[in-house]
């Protein structure tokens, strides 16, 4: 959750993207729903590290949520489940 952007797909199409504290402020929507099925205390857990990432990219430097972060330390994490 520590990232810039995630790109949520559905059936291969995209569903949601931007950055995952935003995203899982929409209690209706595919990421959040995915964060909820990890169980009470990794969603927890992904939620404020997702927090700590936006405030620490966005705010801090206030970089806008749609850029990406082009500093070296980026990476790409993939997450495979069934269909929500």
């Amino acid at each position: 959750m520590d990232s810039d952007r995630v790109l949520v797909m559905d059936r291969g199409r995209v569903v949601e993207l931007g950055h995952p504290h935003e995203l899982l402020q929409q209690h209706n929507g595919y990421l959040y729903r995915f964060v909820e099925k990890t169980g009470a205390g990794s969603a927890k857990h992904l939620r404020y590290v997702a927090e700590q990432s936006y405030y620490k990219r966005v705010i801090s430097k206030r970089q806008p949520a749609d850029q990406p972060n082009l500093e070296p330390e980026g990476r790409l994490s993939v997450f495979r489940g069934t269909t929500l």
